[in-house]
């Protein structure tokens, strides 16, 4: 098939077997060179050569792309990988299982309802001030954490970044290994992060409130200063929360979020009436 005067010398597809090749042909989309590999590719394998052929391949596209022919339409420009994905589809099982199903709540439950409890940590605070003050300090007050809120957002996106492979290596070997090197290092950096923006907010408090909320908000400065203290507590929360959610530790990180919306909730009856 590849023998062809009209078919294109400088485009390669690569195949796994003979039906896929007869299903792109019948397609009529595509008018170049074909390589039927033989397999997948076995990459925990050492030896892969004795599965597909990978070394056949390889002759192959260096003896393409060394042309010397002196025809630019000889050279191989382009590799198209085309792997069928019926041998993995074709297994899928829809029904629904009533063990899966419950495992599956089981494990979320602990997670949806932390989500929940950090709602009611970042308003519980604004809604007792309302309450005990009146709606002037819930906006002197509500500038600053709108700051604070802005600030921490590097952290969680760096710890959903991470999450991924705290999963990986946390199935692999618990918290040792790969997992406990990407904590270490991350906390490093979080650190050094968290403790950039906590004396750059102490600096800098008044000049930030001056520009976002004018002369008006001037008391809103001691209260950012108050709350970048824990803007750099709050950059470790998230790395620690994925890395327990990782291990398996839902019901753990959600006990620890009780604790902190009790304690969070008792601080603010103590010194917002003063």
């Amino acid at each position: 098939v590849c023998s062809g005067i009209n078919r294109v010398k400088s485009l390669l597809m690569i195949v796994e077997k003979d039906s896929d090749l007869e299903s792109v042909k019948k397609s009529r989309v595509y008018h170049g060179k074909y390589f039927i590999l033989g397999g997948l590719v076995p990459i925990i394998e050492k030896n892969t050569n004795s599965r597909i052929r990978i070394k056949e391949l390889i002759e192959k596209i260096s003896a393409q792309g060394g042309s010397t022919s002196g025809r630019k339409d000889n050279k191989l420009a382009e590799i198209i990988l085309a792997f069928s994905l019926s041998r993995t589809l074709g297994g899928f099982d829809f029904s629904l299982s009533r063990a899966i199903f419950k495992k599956i709540l089981f494990e979320a439950m602990p997670t949806g309802a932390l989500l929940l409890i950090f709602s009611i940590y970042n308003r519980v605070d604004i809604l007792i001030l309302q309450a005990i003050k009146g709606s002037e300090s819930v906006g002197i007050y509500g500038l600053a954490y709108r700051v604070h809120d802005n600030l921490i957002l590097g952290a969680a996106f760096l710890a959903g970044a991470l999450f991924p492979l705290l999963s990986k290596f946390a199935a692999e070997q618990k918290f040792t290994g790969n997992l406990q090197l990407i904590y270490r290092k991350s906390f490093d950096v979080l650190f050094l992060g968290g403790l950039t923006v906590l004396i750059g907010i102490l600096i800098f408090a008044p000049w930030i409130i001056s520009v976002i909320g004018g002369p008006a908000f001037t008391q809103s400065t001691l209260a950012l200063r108050i709350l970048v203290f824990a803007t750099f507590l709050a950059y470790f929360n998230h790395l620690t929360g994925y890395t327990l959610i990782a291990l398996g530790k839902q019901k753990t990180s959600l006990l620890i979020a009780i604790i902190a919306l009790i304690w969070n909730i008792g601080l603010n009856f103590i010194f917002i009436p003063r």
